[in-house]
């Protein structure tokens, strides 16, 4: 798959079908070829079928395996990600969130594949974060936008100085965010 992702594409749809005629519908080894075809797709950037895929591994695996079950996390953290690239990052952060988490309580903090998943929501948090004031900016009245900022009456009062403040207080190391369960 890695070196041809089209080939792959029609090794994977001829696994599904196969699958599909010997073990049913909705299958855990339905849902596996499903998977593998949903992050094939995204490598040919074909996002709506990764998505279509991706969603239905997902129900199968949380209708046979269960919600809390790795297979399940997999298939929610892929999902998460495909969505994020979409632009729907509200369920993409809930996907992201139950598969890191499921991942942690199963396998533990320190496992590799428990690190890669809260790393993905990590990427995806900080996104949001850096998103959120341009898209703040860009919602408002275009009146708003274009009245100077000096000539608004403050609504509370201003802060003291930062040098103020930093004598009053010892310094802080910045804190690392760290993921722990439960949320």
């Amino acid at each position: 798959a890695r070196k041809n992702a089209r080939e792959a594409d029609m090794l994977w749809r001829r696994a599904l079908a196969l699958r599909e005629r010997g073990q049913g519908a909705a299958s855990l080894p339905v849902a596996a070829v499903l998977n593998e075809l949903g992050i094939n797709a995204l490598q040919l950037n074909q996002r709506d079928v990764a998505e279509q895929a991706l969603r239905r591994a997902l129900a199968i695996r949380e209708k046979l395996a269960g919600i809390n079950s790795l297979l399940t996390a997999e298939a929610a953290s892929n999902l998460g990600i495909i969505l994020n690239a979409k632009g729907d990052r509200e369920t993409a952060l809930l996907l992201l969130r139950h598969a890191a988490a499921v991942t942690h309580v199963a396998l533990g903090g320190n496992n590799p594949l428990t690190k890669a998943r809260w790393s993905n929501l990590s990427q995806v948090e900080q996104a949001g974060l850096t998103a959120a004031p341009e898209k703040a900016a860009a919602q408002q009245p275009a009146a708003k936008q274009s009245a100077p900022q000096a000539s608004a009456a403050p609504a509370v009062q201003s802060a003291p100085p930062a040098s103020a403040k930093a004598a009053n207080t010892p310094a802080k190391p910045e804190e690392k965010k760290n993921y722990g369960w439960p949320f």
